[in-house]
C-alpha cells in the first residue's frame, strides 16, 4: 500500500520540492550503508523535520495548506 504525506498541502509539487533535502540525505546516507538515516519512531509519528515544517507553514503560510487538517 502506498500513501502520500502531502495530503495537507494544496500543491503536491511544492510539498515534494520542500522535502527534497530529506530525500537527498536519505540517498546520501544509503551510499555509505547507513541503514537508518533518520531515527525510528515506534509510535509511527511524523519525523521532527517535516513536523517543524508543518508548524512553521501553519503559522506563516496557512494559505498553502488544505482546510481539512488532521
Amino acid at each position: 500500500m502506498a500513501a502520500s504525506c502531502y495530503s495537507s498541502v494544496v500543491s503536491h509539487d511544492l510539498a515534494h520540492f520542500s522535502l527534497a533535502p530529506l530525500r537527498w540525505w536519505h540517498r546520501f546516507a544509503k551510499l555509505f550503508s547507513i541503514d537508518q538515516p533518520f531515527e525510528y519512531s515506534p509510535d509511527g509519528g511524523i519525523h521532527w523535520i517535516p513536523k517543524a515544517m508543518l508548524q512553521i507553514t501553519e503559522k506563516y503560510l496557512p494559505n498553502v495548506l488544505t482546510t481539512n487538517q488532521f
